[in-house]
């Protein structure tokens, strides 16, 4: 049975920025923390065993969604390979993909996804946990899984795991969206930063969970 979702609410205590060793060149876009890298180190380890206990016997397909959850995809298999390192032998086994998937302009889901598969044949008959960074209106999750059930030989089945999920006013049931089986944080409508999120190709490498300023959306949105 998998770990309920960490809840960030809307009056969340929001950590200063000069609470945590956040890097100069980064500090001034940053408005606030959302979540410390130690708690999504911690969440990250409980989703990897959540995983681990739930696919026992079922040789499934670890599937990274390129290039934003690539973090988390790298972290999971990680944390994933020392339960099996812990606990060998077992009858636990899983191979790596990838597919490329893409939406946003600026801070905006640009409602545009393109979708890229580059190996097919090897999602023919198995099952595929798809790994993101943030759900945020769904929309590039709804297209990659529905361009794997598009295949000539589709997957027998596609379960979902998510970082961050963010609520939406338009979606009253967010952890029942798209499949989605495994999420990290369930958090409030800001745009976040860090742990391989980026805005613009910017942040990816920043520790902890960050909210973005208005300064830094205005230095480094596309013009």
């Amino acid at each position: 049975m998998s770990s309920q979702p960490i809840i960030i609410k809307e009056d969340y205590e929001r950590i200063s920025r000069d609470s945590l060793p956040i890097p100069e060149q980064f500090k001034q876009y940053v408005k606030n923390v959302m979540i410390p890298s130690g708690l999504i180190k911690d969440r990250i380890e409980q989703l990897a065993v959540d995983i681990y206990n739930d696919y026992q016997g079922k040789d499934f397909l670890l599937t990274c969604v390129q290039k934003g959850g690539q973090r988390v995809f790298s972290d999971i298999n990680y944390n994933l390979e020392n339960l099996m390192n812990r606990n060998s032998p077992n009858g636990f086994h899983y191979e790596h993909e990838n597919v490329h998937a893409g939406s946003y302009n600026n801070t905006e889901s640009s409602g545009k996804v393109n979708i890229y598969i580059p190996n097919p044949e090897k999602f023919a008959g198995r099952n595929v946990l798809l790994t993101e960074d943030i759900i945020d209106s769904g929309l590039s999750m709804e297209r990659v899984t529905k361009a794997l059930k598009d295949l000539e030989k589709p997957p027998a089945s596609i379960a979902v795991l998510t970082l961050l999920l963010k609520r939406l006013d338009n979606r009253s049931n967010p952890a029942g969206l798209l499949g989605v089986k495994y999420v990290g944080f369930e958090i409030p409508n800001e745009f976040v930063i860090g742990y391989g999120l980026d805005f613009e190709q910017q942040f990816r490498n920043l520790k902890p969970i960050c909210v973005i300023n208005a300064h830094g959306i205005k230095t480094y949105e596309k013009k």
